[in-house]
């Protein structure tokens, strides 16, 4: 019998969204047949409120609990094919069935240890260890360009070895993000660093793409972005099943896909690092971004 169990988590530090900060989340945990999985949708960033996606995935607990065949899947489409719906499923109401399908489908793969950057959400507010060739994935865009400069000065004074990811979440315009190619031999990546990454014309940078990954096809075109990265949110973007279509698509196959948390609860969390892994297994393996120091 299927068992539900609402949470209400607090958040390691308060997360801007477009209309104000949330501080706590809501999820709810399902477990059946021994597998524990979780609906988590994030307010304010998800297209579906909690209520929304618990009211959607009410019906498909129901069939999911009468699957006895589990031999005929393909994984590259929603729900593997193991359920039909007649519906556009919730990206947290995909991901969450899916978590409970990819357990019970055994797939077997590689186990290895994933690699992850530290994340530095404000740079008012710096703490990070004092390792070389240590990956930091650092919000910009949010300050004076001066101080963020000079913050990221210090940084690299500390450690000169470090390997940052800047992330601007479509921050500047063009020739705005020009000051901060002063750390380019330091930089992975800028993460969606422009208004319009089609329309950017400028020195050709690398650059790892996130809010705009339905345009990706159009942006592989663009001369001027050397697209070191895809960054997927399986919360947001459509659980495992999306995942792995774009992880096995031709064009995209060799750009390593960076799988990023949505502040999930612990089952969650568990399930992005399990499609962490089985991505890397089947395709480039990357560093993902599954963790915080703030």
């Amino acid at each position: 019998k299927m068992k539900s169990i609402e949470h209400n988590i607090k958040l390691p530090i308060p997360l801007p969204i477009p209309n104000g900060v949330i501080y706590n989340r809501k999820i709810q945990l399902y477990e059946h047949d021994g597998c524990k999985f979780e609906l988590s949708p994030l307010p304010g960033l998800s297209s579906e409120s909690f209520e929304e996606a618990k009211s959607q995935i009410k019906p498909l607990l129901y069939q999911i609990e009468r699957i006895n065949n589990f031999e005929h899947f393909d994984l590259r489409r929603p729900l593997f094919n193991l359920l039909q719906v007649n519906v556009e499923l919730y990206s947290s109401v995909l991901f969450c069935l899916e978590q409970y399908l990819f357990k019970k489908l055994n797939i077997v793969y590689g186990q290895n240890k994933l690699d992850t950057h530290h994340f530095i959400p404000n740079l008012k507010n710096i703490e990070y260890p004092q390792k070389a060739n240590q990956f930091y994935k650092v919000k910009i865009g949010k300050y004076d360009v001066d101080f963020e400069l000079e913050m990221i000065r210090t940084m690299l004074h500390d450690n000169p070895m470090i390997r940052l990811r800047l992330d601007a979440n479509q921050a500047f315009e063009g020739q705005s993000l020009k000051p901060y190619l002063e750390f380019l031999s330091n930089i992975d990546y800028f993460e969606e660093p422009f208004i319009n990454m089609a329309l950017y014309d400028g020195l050709k940078i690398p650059v790892a793409i996130d809010e705009s990954m339905p345009q990706i096809l159009t942006l592989l075109e663009n001369p001027h972005l050397d697209i070191k990265a895809l960054v997927y949110k399986p919360t947001l973007m459509g659980g495992f099943s999306t995942a792995i279509s774009l992880r096995l698509a031709p064009k995209l196959s060799s750009i390593p896909l960076v799988f990023s948390s949505c502040y999930e609860g612990k089952i969650g969390s568990t399930a992005i690092k399990q499609l962490a892994t089985y991505s890397d297994f089947i395709g480039p393996k990357a560093r993902h971004g599954l963790i915080s120091i703030e």
